[in-house]
Parts: structure tokens; sequence; C-alpha cells
């Protein structure tokens, strides 16, 4: 679900942190929930006033959310979460459970397979290229990062799930099972 609030110009503001003040309205994170709420706009009801809605709101909720998902990514390695490489991903996940395991969208097949026998029962996030996490990581060409357990991965794979439903009308991370059989 996405949060709306009314901002003082009359438009409908996505409200990702869920902290703004005032009445809000929530959305279902997906694709075609979003288009029929641009053929209807029932903000105006919500909001018991005249609320405008961006015509391009769905492109907007995609930028914010894959922003916000790489600024996790990102902050998880500032506190230390984050494992990158192939090598080092291999060698953490053969000690210890992985909270979520990241492989660039770019790389090969064989690539996600192998961050999908890694990561075990973790989720795979593969929404990413690998320039993009590059950039959250501090690092150039990166394919694989593995997050520790904990309440950032949990905030990052909210968030990685409502960017999916937005983007793509479904779910765009992969368990084991799935990885594999693709």
């Amino acid at each position: 679900m996405i949060r709306f609030v009314r901002g003082p110009d009359g438009d409908a503001v996505p409200d990702l942190e869920e902290k703004l003040p005032g009445r809000g309205a929530w959305v279902v994170a997906d694709r075609e929930a979003l288009a029929q709420i641009q053929k209807r706009n029932p903000f105006s009801r919500a909001f018991k006033a005249e609320t405008r809605l961006a015509d391009d709101l769905p492109e907007v909720l995609v930028r914010l959310l894959r922003r916000k998902c790489l600024e996790l990514i990102g902050l998880a390695r500032s506190a230390g979460q984050v494992v990158t490489g192939l090598e080092k991903v291999t060698a953490y996940a053969m000690k210890r459970p992985v909270g979520a395991m990241v492989v660039s969208s770019d790389a090969g097949p064989g690539a996600v397979e192998k961050a999908a026998r890694l990561a075990g029962s973790a989720p795979v996030i593969d929404c990413f290229d690998r320039d993009e996490l590059g950039l959250a990581l501090g690092l150039d060409n990166m394919v694989h990062a593995a997050i520790a357990p904990g309440r950032l991965a949990a905030r990052l794979l909210r968030e990685v799930e409502r960017l999916s439903g937005v983007q793509y009308g479904t779910r765009q991370m992969h368990d084991e099972r799935q990885a594999i059989d693709e």
C-alpha cells in the first residue's frame, strides 16, 4: 500500500515514509490500481477537497521507490550489513543466514541461479542494474550483494515489493524455486 496526502497546492502527494501530516488515503501498490485511480481520482472525495493527480503518477512512483530502495541498500552498506562480490557473498552465505540477496538485472541467467542457491530461503532482488547498484554501494560493476537479516533488509524487501507492484503489476523478486525454474 502507498499512502497519499493532499499537499497545500491541492496535489495528491505520495507519502512513502508514511509520516506526512494530515489525512491520508491508501492505494494498493499495483500498476493496474493506479491506472484506475487516474481514471476516477477518488482523492477529491477522500480528502473532501479538489485534489489533482500527476498525469505520470506511476512513473513518478517508480522513480521515488527506486531511489528509496537504492538509498536503503546504501544505508545497509554504511551500517556494515552488506557483503559484495561473488566470493565474499558465497563465504558469507555459507556461514550465516542472508536477509536478502541482490543480483544486478543485467547479469546473466547463471548469476540469478547462483544468487538463489546462496540465498537459501531469502528473497533475491534483481530489479536494479549494475550501475545503479554500484552507485548505491560506492563500487564499480556490482553484480552480487548479500544483505544481513534485520530491520534494514525487511524495509528494503517491503519497498522492493511496492516498487515491483507499481512498475510491473506483479512481484519481481524471486524465491529459490522461481529462480531455478526459470
